[in-house]
């Protein structure tokens, strides 16, 4: 009797992780120059770092300040380094053998199956098409194989004697990019040097342009085993200083605070316990501050100054200034959630 066997991919290439060299090989000392940034604010695992900036890539690892903002990269790896034997019949298998003993009958020196290893030593050798025709012929040839057919929905039907099926897929995309790289004929190594470079350029591009803007970064790879980072603009800075000194709360409410200031809870986390500015930073921010008011009080586009409205909008800064100050004391959470104090934003 016939049972029907979950569906199992021959996807081997497609598990092998990307690794790539270290060495900066295709940034030129051109790429690599770039001019102080004195805007924008950046925060690194929750520390302001002072400005000016400056932002390099050195041995494809981004630097601002002389500080890593990216992982060093793993070198690059052959995926189909090895594979240099032809391999005869499994001598694990037999006619009579089940889809289990298939699947646990592995090629000793790199315990792969052994159509998986044959997959990888028809792609070193052979174009993407020959390899998979070569791959079908070598499963077709195994003892407990009755037949191996394509069906019209793209997958492959493996029959065994014992009347055993399965459903397999073979090649696709990432096998078939693999070949072209890996493969006879194929840039390897060089090609994928060429592609993290440029994404490390393009990331660097990135930053400057928000720094340039003068916004905020966040870099942090507290949380995770790689670098994350997220931007947000320079009017919620204030806002968010405010909140994360401010002793009157408690942690958790200094993080539900935050929420709608920093989207990702995991950089809100990270500043509040590691919070940490310097003298640089508070002079900035007040001038940001002061310059804020200040245009409050100059909104007269003509450029001539009325007393009225001088008057007027003292009187309305005063008056948010003292309700700002009493909020603090009070309750800060209800007072950036409900009053917003854009004086102060």
């Amino acid at each position: 009797m016939k049972t029907k066997k979950l569906i199992l991919l021959i996807f081997l290439l497609a598990n092998i992780n990307h690794v790539f060299a270290q060495d900066d090989v295709y940034g030129t000392p051109q790429e690599n120059r770039s001019n102080k940034i004195n805007t924008g604010f950046v925060f690194i695992n929750g520390k302001y770092i002072d400005a000016p900036y400056k932002i390099k890539i050195k041995k494809n690892v981004i630097y601002i300040n002389d500080m890593p903002v990216t992982i060093p990269l793993n070198p690059i790896k052959n995926p189909f380094k090895g594979y240099d034997k032809h391999l005869k019949q499994p001598p694990c298998l037999n006619k009579n053998s089940t889809l289990d003993d298939l699947r646990n009958c592995r090629e000793p020196s790199f315990n792969f199956t052994y159509y998986d290893y044959m997959n990888c030593y028809y792609l070193k050798r052979y174009s993407f098409e020959r390899a998979q025709d070569s791959l079908v012929e070598y499963i077709r040839s195994l003892p407990n194989v009755k037949s191996f057919e394509k069906q019209d929905n793209g997958f492959w039907e493996m029959i065994l004697y014992d009347g055993e099926e399965c459903n397999y897929a073979l090649g696709g995309e990432g096998t078939k990019r693999k070949s072209k790289i890996w493969g006879p004929g194929g840039k390897g190594k060089k090609l994928e040097q060429k592609k993290e470079a440029l994404n490390l350029k393009s990331k660097k591009e990135l930053f400057e342009n928000v720094l340039s803007k003068d916004n905020v970064i966040l870099i942090s790879n507290n949380f995770s085993n790689y670098y994350q980072f997220q931007i947000f603009l320079k009017s919620k800075l204030s806002r968010v200083n405010n909140i994360i000194q401010n002793e009157q709360i408690t942690f958790n409410q200094k993080e539900d605070s935050l929420k709608k200031l920093i989207y990702n809870e995991n950089f809100s986390y990270d500043l509040i316990k590691n919070y940490y500015v310097s003298k640089q930073f508070s002079e900035r921010l007040t001038k940001e501050v002061n310059k804020k008011n200040g245009s409050l009080l100059e909104r007269n586009k003509g450029g001539y100054f009325n007393k009225e409205i001088q008057n007027d909008v003292n009187i309305k800064a005063k008056s948010m200034i003292n309700e700002y100050s009493d909020c603090i004391v009070k309750n800060l959470n209800y007072c950036v959630a409900n009053k917003g104090m854009e004086i102060f934003a």
